[in-house]
């Protein structure tokens, strides 16, 4: 069984990515995959994202992808190539529990998901 890894897929929205980060830091490796294009709408501060990941702690995956999906099958094939079995996408905004997260790894520990 591979190693569990979490996800984040982000442009600019950066308000509440370090504490997401920093929720999930000592329990699994983090992966931010910051795309230089936005998803929707006119492009914003990338940069300014890559830089809050960094500091939290996440290892940072930069690229140009054209939507939502290209920017998702991009992430689950790096994590696949790295050994991952199993990955928490996780959104910019969502700050894990720590019960929850002990919940989860434990089912990811099982490979019963």
């Amino acid at each position: 069984m591979g190693e569990t890894v979490a996800v984040f897929h982000v442009h600019d929205d950066d308000t509440y990515l370090g504490p997401a980060i920093s929720s999930l830091q000592g329990c699994v490796p983090v992966l931010a995959f910051v795309n230089r294009l936005p998803w929707h709408g006119e492009p914003g501060d990338w940069q300014k994202a890559a830089e809050t990941a960094r500091r939290a702690g996440a290892e940072v995956v930069l690229g140009d992808w054209q939507d939502e999906a290209e920017h998702r099958k991009s992430s689950a094939a790096h994590c696949v190539a790295r050994g991952a079995s199993k990955v928490i996408m996780q959104d910019g905004d969502e700050i894990i529990e720590p019960p929850l997260l002990d919940h989860l790894l434990r089912i990811a520990g099982a490979d019963i998901a």
